[in-house]
Protein backbone atom coordinates (compact mmCIF):
# COMPACT_ATOMS: atom_id res chain seq x y z
CA UNK A 1 0.00 0.00 0.00
CA UNK A 2 1.45 3.59 -0.95
CA UNK A 3 0.98 6.13 1.22
CA UNK A 4 0.33 9.85 0.01
CA UNK A 5 2.91 12.33 0.47
CA UNK A 6 1.55 15.57 2.63
CA UNK A 7 1.17 17.94 -0.38
CA UNK A 8 -1.26 15.05 -2.33
CA UNK A 9 -3.35 14.48 0.75
CA UNK A 10 -3.48 18.28 1.58
CA UNK A 11 -4.40 18.26 -2.64
CA UNK A 12 -7.01 15.46 -2.25
CA UNK A 13 -8.46 17.07 1.44
CA UNK A 14 -8.81 20.83 -0.73
CA UNK A 15 -10.57 18.58 -3.91
CA UNK A 16 -13.28 16.72 -1.76
CA UNK A 17 -13.73 20.30 0.90
CA UNK A 18 -14.88 21.89 -2.67
CA UNK A 19 -16.79 19.40 -4.42
CA UNK A 20 -19.06 19.26 -0.94
CA UNK A 21 -19.31 22.73 -0.46
CA UNK A 22 -20.47 23.48 -4.05
CA UNK A 23 -22.83 20.46 -4.37
CA UNK A 24 -24.41 21.47 -0.75
CA UNK A 25 -24.67 25.48 -2.69
CA UNK A 26 -25.77 23.21 -4.99
CA UNK A 27 -28.87 21.66 -3.85
CA UNK A 28 -29.76 24.69 -1.99
CA UNK A 29 -29.84 26.57 -5.32
CA UNK A 30 -31.85 23.39 -6.83
CA UNK A 31 -34.73 23.77 -4.11
CA UNK A 32 -34.93 27.11 -4.64
CA UNK A 33 -35.37 26.69 -8.42
CA UNK A 34 -37.73 24.16 -7.96
CA UNK A 35 -40.25 26.47 -5.56
CA UNK A 36 -39.83 29.27 -8.12
CA UNK A 37 -41.05 26.73 -10.81
CA UNK A 38 -43.73 25.25 -8.40
CA UNK A 39 -44.96 28.41 -7.76
CA UNK A 40 -44.84 29.88 -11.91
CA UNK A 41 -47.05 26.60 -12.52
CA UNK A 42 -50.03 27.53 -10.32
CA UNK A 43 -50.29 31.34 -12.32
CA UNK A 44 -53.37 31.61 -13.70
CA UNK A 45 -53.71 33.98 -16.80
CA UNK A 46 -50.53 35.97 -17.97
CA UNK A 47 -47.41 35.70 -16.61
CA UNK A 48 -46.07 39.00 -15.40
CA UNK A 49 -43.67 40.65 -17.92
CA UNK A 50 -40.33 40.60 -16.80
CA UNK A 51 -37.18 42.47 -17.62
CA UNK A 52 -35.47 39.21 -20.20
CA UNK A 53 -33.05 41.90 -21.88
CA UNK A 54 -31.63 42.78 -19.15
CA UNK A 55 -31.44 39.62 -17.55
CA UNK A 56 -29.75 38.64 -20.76
CA UNK A 57 -27.44 41.25 -20.08
CA UNK A 58 -26.62 39.82 -16.59
CA UNK A 59 -25.46 36.47 -18.03
CA UNK A 60 -23.63 37.95 -20.62
CA UNK A 61 -21.29 39.81 -18.20
CA UNK A 62 -21.00 36.54 -15.93
CA UNK A 63 -19.97 34.66 -19.09
CA UNK A 64 -17.31 37.03 -19.93
CA UNK A 65 -16.33 37.16 -16.07
CA UNK A 66 -15.91 33.46 -16.03
CA UNK A 67 -13.90 33.70 -19.00
CA UNK A 68 -11.61 36.45 -17.90
CA UNK A 69 -10.44 34.39 -15.10
CA UNK A 70 -9.25 31.69 -17.44
CA UNK A 71 -6.37 34.48 -18.53
CA UNK A 72 -2.80 33.32 -18.28
CA UNK A 73 -1.84 36.18 -15.73
CA UNK A 74 -3.45 35.00 -12.77
CA UNK A 75 -3.58 37.87 -10.54
CA UNK A 76 -4.72 39.83 -13.29
CA UNK A 77 -7.14 37.55 -14.28
CA UNK A 78 -8.70 37.41 -10.99
CA UNK A 79 -8.74 41.62 -10.97
CA UNK A 80 -10.76 41.74 -14.14
CA UNK A 81 -13.02 38.93 -13.33
CA UNK A 82 -14.05 40.44 -10.07
CA UNK A 83 -14.24 43.84 -11.67
CA UNK A 84 -16.61 42.45 -14.38
CA UNK A 85 -18.73 40.58 -11.58
CA UNK A 86 -18.73 44.02 -10.31
CA UNK A 87 -21.02 44.85 -13.47
CA UNK A 88 -23.05 42.24 -13.19
CA UNK A 89 -24.21 42.70 -9.43
CA UNK A 90 -24.52 46.13 -10.78
CA UNK A 91 -27.19 44.74 -13.41
CA UNK A 92 -28.50 42.60 -10.83
CA UNK A 93 -29.76 46.22 -9.54
CA UNK A 94 -30.72 47.40 -12.29
CA UNK A 95 -33.27 44.43 -12.89
CA UNK A 96 -34.71 45.14 -9.41
CA UNK A 97 -35.38 48.51 -10.33
CA UNK A 98 -36.40 47.11 -13.74
CA UNK A 99 -38.85 44.95 -11.77
CA UNK A 100 -40.27 47.43 -9.48
CA UNK A 101 -40.56 49.48 -12.59
CA UNK A 102 -42.71 47.14 -13.76
CA UNK A 103 -45.03 47.19 -10.57
CA UNK A 104 -43.49 43.26 -9.46
CA UNK A 105 -42.45 43.65 -5.71
CA UNK A 106 -41.69 41.01 -3.47
CA UNK A 107 -45.05 41.82 -1.13
CA UNK A 108 -47.02 41.23 -4.57
CA UNK A 109 -46.85 37.09 -4.67
CA UNK A 110 -45.41 34.46 -3.89
CA UNK A 111 -44.02 33.96 -7.43
CA UNK A 112 -42.70 37.60 -7.26
CA UNK A 113 -41.06 37.02 -3.70
CA UNK A 114 -39.52 33.76 -5.01
CA UNK A 115 -38.17 35.72 -7.87
CA UNK A 116 -36.37 38.17 -5.80
CA UNK A 117 -35.26 35.35 -3.17
CA UNK A 118 -33.46 33.40 -6.15
CA UNK A 119 -31.57 36.88 -7.91
CA UNK A 120 -30.77 38.11 -3.91
CA UNK A 121 -29.14 34.91 -3.14
CA UNK A 122 -27.17 34.45 -6.52
CA UNK A 123 -25.83 38.17 -6.17
CA UNK A 124 -24.68 37.11 -2.22
CA UNK A 125 -22.99 34.29 -4.13
CA UNK A 126 -21.46 36.77 -6.43
CA UNK A 127 -20.48 39.20 -3.87
CA UNK A 128 -18.51 36.43 -1.96
CA UNK A 129 -16.72 35.26 -5.25
CA UNK A 130 -16.09 38.71 -5.96
CA UNK A 131 -14.46 38.98 -2.33
CA UNK A 132 -12.67 35.75 -2.99
CA UNK A 133 -10.85 36.78 -6.61
CA UNK A 134 -9.93 39.71 -4.96
CA UNK A 135 -8.39 37.95 -1.93
CA UNK A 136 -6.36 35.44 -3.89
CA UNK A 137 -5.06 38.30 -6.33
CA UNK A 138 -3.55 40.08 -3.31
CA UNK A 139 -2.05 37.48 -1.23
CA UNK A 140 -2.06 33.81 -2.84
CA UNK A 141 -2.29 33.26 -6.77
CA UNK A 142 -2.24 29.84 -6.20
CA UNK A 143 -5.60 29.77 -4.49
CA UNK A 144 -7.27 30.89 -7.52
CA UNK A 145 -7.83 27.57 -9.28
CA UNK A 146 -10.55 26.87 -6.05
CA UNK A 147 -11.95 30.34 -6.55
CA UNK A 148 -12.29 29.73 -10.47
CA UNK A 149 -14.37 26.35 -9.42
CA UNK A 150 -16.76 28.24 -6.88
CA UNK A 151 -16.92 31.76 -9.96
CA UNK A 152 -17.89 28.67 -12.52
CA UNK A 153 -20.78 27.04 -9.86
CA UNK A 154 -22.04 31.02 -10.09
CA UNK A 155 -21.96 31.48 -13.59
CA UNK A 156 -23.92 27.73 -14.11
CA UNK A 157 -26.46 28.92 -11.08
CA UNK A 158 -27.21 31.99 -13.02
CA UNK A 159 -27.64 30.56 -16.28
CA UNK A 160 -30.24 28.24 -14.75
CA UNK A 161 -31.76 31.12 -12.70
CA UNK A 162 -32.08 32.87 -16.19
CA UNK A 163 -33.09 30.07 -18.13
CA UNK A 164 -35.86 28.78 -15.49
CA UNK A 165 -36.73 32.16 -13.83
CA UNK A 166 -36.70 34.50 -16.93
CA UNK A 167 -37.25 32.63 -20.31
CA UNK A 168 -39.10 29.42 -20.08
Amino acid sequence: MTSLSIDARRELAARVGVAVFLASWAMVFVALLFSHLLLESQIIGTRPALPVGLAALSTGLLLLSTFAARLANQRHAAVISAAIGLGFVAMQALLWAELSNRGLWPQDSQLASSLYALTGFHAVHVAVGIGGLLWVAARNPRGLRWWRLYWDFVALAWLAIFMLGFVL
